[in-house]
């Protein structure tokens, strides 16, 4: 085993290091050129390559969606504090007029009323959660597609060199499910399933949807099985 290879719980950390630090998403796209540099790199010198190629490419990119989802949560929570602060100023109002306990009390109501108001037809700042529950759907959508991508051009490619017939295309995911990658995974298990290809094309074809959507533990899998194709070769 690799002695410098971190545990678990030591790549956990060192994952909420970096999410929680937000000039890291900045530090990123600023060396947007060295990161594409690093990541890109022909295909086809070895297995062990091609598929470390597409784990950095999928990790990279599972990094940025945690990146940007934190920065999009961390806005939300800043504009609610703000909102809060702001209405907190506004109730100190009554205390500054020459006004009667009764209308202070109407005034503290009128302000309630005024901005559950307000909040109610969007006029107040998102909510953090469902911010994080939008990010974390569009970088799930976004995942999909380029897994679905990434699954037709393989197919294609092996379609055209003749390693298998051609056939009825995989499926596509269904960009407007709630359970977008989910689903696509199990469309494309089922369609594997009945099409006519060999076992290590169709390894090929899951490792390409699975690296990028799906447990980790999936794309594993199909790497494991393709090497073990390669080694009876």
């Amino acid at each position: 085993g690799n002695p410098f290879r971190l545990s678990r719980d030591r790549q956990q950390r060192a994952w909420e290091f970096i999410t929680d630090n937000p000039a890291m998403l900045d530090y990123f796209v600023d060396g947007r050129d060295h990161l594409i540099a690093t990541l890109d790199r022909p295909h086809g010198s070895d297995l062990k390559s091609d598929i470390a190629a597409l784990t950095a490419m999928s990790e990279t990119l599972g990094l940025l969606d945690g990146l940007y989802q934190r920065r999009e949560v961390n806005a939300a929570d800043h504009d609610r504090a703000q909102w809060d602060l702001w209405w907190d100023i506004a109730g100190l109002v009554p205390g500054a007029l020459p006004a009667s306990g009764l209308t202070k009390a109407g005034f503290n109501l009128t302000e309630i009323g005024l901005r559950s108001m307000l909040e109610s037809n969007g006029w107040g700042p998102a909510d953090a959660e469902r911010v994080r529950l939008d990010a974390l759907g569009d970088s799930e959508t976004r995942l999909a597609i380029l897994a679905s991508v990434a699954v037709c051009s393989t197919f294609e490619t092996f379609v055209a060199d003749g390693r298998i017939p051609a056939q009825p295309a995989p499926p596509v995911p269904d960009v407007d499910s709630p359970d977008v990658g989910l689903e696509y995974l199990t469309a494309l298990h089922d369609w594997a399933a009945n099409a006519d290809i060999d076992d290590a094309s169709v390894a090929w074809l899951l490792l390409a949807a699975t690296t990028f959507v799906g447990p980790h533990e999936l794309a594993v899998n199909r790497a494991a099985e393709l090497s073990a194709d390669e080694e009876q070769d």
